[in-house]
């Protein structure tokens, strides 16, 4: 990802780390928990096309068990709108083709999913203009697509389809600007603002996460690397940023599939820095001052649970 992109991901994971936290309050919405897992699955798919963009396909490692759970809801999600549509103009065979319950999907082995939820996307994609109709969106099932053809490489499909870097860097641009121009701005920014009333200090918090870096301001820029006792690169890694004395986190950072903590511009302050994986000790870092136009290295040694 270019830097660019990388903060407004970073925007956007506060933002959910933020939601996930706060389920008690956005819990009456009843339209907001699945637009939130929405952009949970685009931000998967978006971590998955960036390990193409930093690795290529040749060797590139993406994550299955991920890859499969985005490409089960967004199949459920689509064989639900073409059932209906099916039904409507008599097409028993797709109907009975497509009705099946989630649990249907769990029992399917690792390429009968896949072919399963190819035969959905070509009945979906081919009647778009009709299904679109039935709770679905064109964005449902293109992302659909992509799932599909990040979990044949994960699995390494033969009859997968080669994912170049420039469009696997297309499909990142595409899938953030859905998030913040649909998921965000349409959805869950106005469902948020029904709370101003009731919970002002969530809707602050919130907004305030949504926030994405102006570059052409002074910043502190972050860096660095996550490795373990051995120097062995530790991908994945979760690095948040509070204000110091707070938990609110300001700034959610995930290392690259390198252990490098991508460059991230920072507004000048205090912050506590929480080092996280779910495989390693967590790393605690008080008050560390970022001082404008500085840049702050670290290079942390996660210790193996």
């Amino acid at each position: 990802m270019d830097l660019r992109s990388r903060n407004q991901v970073n925007a956007i994971r506060t933002t959910i780390t933020l939601c996930d936290g706060s389920t008690a309050i956005t819990s009456p919405i009843k339209a907001f928990a699945p637009v939130l897992l929405t952009v949970k699955n685009k931000v998967i798919l978006i971590d998955q096309y960036d390990q193409i963009v930093q690795n290529g396909t040749r060797g590139v490692t993406l994550d299955t068990i991920a890859l499969r759970k985005v490409m089960t809801d967004l199949g459920f999600k689509c064989a639900n709108a073409v059932y209906p549509y099916a039904i409507s103009v008599g097409n028993l065979t797709l109907a009975t083709k497509v009705n099946h319950t989630i649990s249907y999907f769990d029992r399917l082995a690792k390429e009968e999913i896949s072919v399963f939820c190819q035969t959905i996307y070509t009945a979906a994609n081919d009647n778009i203009l009709t299904v679109v109709n039935y709770g679905i969106t064109a964005t449902d099932v293109s992302d659909l697509l992509s799932a599909i053809t990040l979990y044949n490489l994960s699995i390494q499909n033969p009859r997968q389809a080669t994912v170049a870097k420039s469009n696997a860097v297309i499909q990142i641009k595409l899938l953030i600007r859905n998030i913040l121009d649909v998921q965000f701005h349409d959805f869950m920014d106005r469902m948020v603002n029904t709370l101003l009333s009731a919970q002002s200090e969530f809707v602050r918090r919130y907004f305030k996460a949504r926030e994405i870096i102006d570059l052409g301001k002074i910043h502190t820029k972050i860096k660095g690397t996550t490795k373990d006792s051995l120097a062995v690169a530790i991908p994945a890694t979760t690095i948040k940023l509070m204000k110091t004395g707070t938990t609110l986190v300001d700034y959610l950072i995930k290392a690259t599939s390198t252990g490098k903590i991508p460059i991230t511009y920072v507004r000048p302050d205090d912050y506590d820095i929480l080092v996280e994986h779910a495989d390693y000790v967590s790393i605690f870092e008080p008050f560390v001052h970022f001082a404008p136009g500085k840049t702050i290295k670290r290079d942390y040694v996660l210790i193996h649970v």
